[in-house]
């Protein structure tokens, strides 16, 4: 820069200085050279058309305030994040929280639903127990969910894991066992036969088919829920020796349209049975697999709108 473009006490002249942006002297500057001029301009503050060394000095020290705030922005912005991740991370603990707390009920390491003071959960009435002279009249579906047998005889009580069975008729069938001993049912009465070939003595006494006694014996079922089929609750039928008890009075269904049935109970009028088993519905004088269908709602048509949207 030539001492011609500074005036006194250090000062550039604007002009001068926009004079020498046309350096090959055709009067042509480009975008380039105007956006300089531009900036030139910016810098004389106070508009004498020159650039003192005070103005220079404040337009660093604006620079540097700039960048100052820019940086404090960036802390400010990076702590908001921050901060509201803290946040959403406590509240979704809360909420975790509060929804723990609020359950009535927890699962055990053992696979059992207690309540939060320890108590077993009861649900809707199952069967998980059932007599073993009973067995040889359940659907085949049924057999399949026995798993274990349970026996009193003369001198101690056995426990079997069932292997497989072969069923006969509603009166016989047998139960083989993971011991090689062979549970047989027959007209009622229960026999147990040794790998060997002997004979255990059952202890038994007359019961209805549906009473479980747990201290003679019982089969359990996988899952707890044993279809019963079309078999109507009579006692030890066919054992030829005693008449079989009157049936139980008909209890009728309460209407459960959309609750599903917690005991077995007559739905059609002119229904003989408990046909209606637990799990299904009653409705419109007839025993349903499923819950009645809800009707829509219906269609309201729209009024004319031509200029107005729909509310």
């Amino acid at each position: 820069m030539t001492s011609k473009n500074m005036k006194h006490g250090g000062e550039l002249r604007i002009n001068d200085l926009l004079q020498n942006l046309d350096v090959d002297g055709d009067g042509d500057i480009d975008e380039e050279d105007r956006q300089l001029a531009e900036t030139l301009k910016s810098m004389d503050k106070d508009g004498d058309g020159t650039i003192t060394l005070r103005e220079l000095v404040t337009i660093g020290q604006s620079k540097l305030e700039d960048k100052a705030r820019i940086n404090y922005l960036k802390r400010a912005i990076f702590l908001v994040i921050l901060c509201s991740l803290v946040f959403c991370g406590a509240m979704l603990g809360l909420m975790l929280a509060a929804n723990e707390a609020s359950k009535d009920s927890k699962p055990q390491s053992s696979g059992a639903l207690k309540t939060i003071d320890g108590k077993d959960v009861s649900t809707t009435a199952t069967l998980s127990k059932l007599s073993l002279a009973m067995l040889p009249k359940l659907p085949p579906a049924s057999l399949e969910k026995v798993t274990t047998l349970r026996i009193k005889t003369e001198d101690s009580l056995q426990f079997y894991q069932v292997s497989g069975w072969e069923w006969k008729s509603e009166m016989q069938m047998s139960f083989f066992t993971t011991r090689g001993h062979v549970v047989s049912i027959e007209n009622g009465k229960i026999g147990i036969t040794d790998g060997a070939g002997g004979a255990l003595v059952v202890v038994s006494r007359r019961r209805s088919l549906l009473s479980v006694d747990e201290d003679l014996e019982y089969a359990s079922f996988e899952g707890g829920d044993v279809d019963l089929g079309e078999w109507n609750g009579d006692d030890e039928a066919g054992s030829g020796s005693t008449p079989a008890p009157s049936p139980a009075p008909l209890t009728p269904c309460l209407p459960s349209e959309y609750m599903p049935i917690s005991a077995d109970c007559k739905c059609a009028a002119a229904s003989t049975t408990k046909e209606c088993t637990v799990g299904k519905f009653c409705y419109d004088g007839a025993c349903k697999a499923i819950a009645k269908p809800v009707a829509p709602a219906p269609l309201t048509p729209c009024l004319p709108s031509e200029y107005m949207p729909i509310s």
